[in-house]
């Protein structure tokens, strides 16, 4: 299987690529893996084969193509934080306590001995790590020169 996506940029450019191979027998016996890449030449963003021995844009014929997995053409604008929350077990309903049937509410007015969250939760609570964010990358678009060019899943071919 193969995946494509569309490419915007804020000047106005939209564009198609493709990677993989897809199910084409074809592809697979002569070693085609399809990949967007930016033409030098005709400053478009094209589909063309990685594996190839000597990289040509299928439009102008340009020699002047760069993969867009070269790390030059792609700038990480937002990254991903890994932050740490509270892991909440699940409460034990076999010894929870029954409800009082006469319970007052708290006056708030009165100090009683002010209890520190620490204390509610006791010293031992877990902690997991976790994902904040993604990490967003924008590319560098043919036709404004900047790195406004932003990628979006759209699906799979064959």
């Amino acid at each position: 299987m193969g995946t494509f996506a569309d490419f915007r940029c804020k000047c106005g450019y939209e564009a198609y690529g493709k990677w993989g191979f897809g199910m084409n027998p074809i592809y697979r016996e002569k070693g085609i893996s399809l990949a967007p890449a930016l033409c030098r030449d005709c400053r478009e963003l094209v589909s063309i084969n990685e594996n190839a021995v000597l990289l040509h844009c299928p439009s102008c014929k340009g020699i002047h193509v760069v993969l867009y997995s070269d790390p030059s053409l792609g700038q990480v604008r937002r990254k991903s934080v890994i932050k740490r929350r509270p892991v909440h077990s699940a409460p034990d309903l076999e010894n929870h306590p029954e409800p009082v049937k006469d319970a007052k509410p708290d006056n708030p007015d009165e100090d009683d001995d002010e209890l520190d969250l620490d204390d509610l939760l006791g010293d031992d609570i877990e902690e997991e790590e976790y994902i904040c964010g993604i990490d967003t990358t924008y590319y560098l678009c043919p036709k404004c020169n900047r790195f406004s060019l932003e990628k979006g899943f759209c699906g799979m071919w064959d």
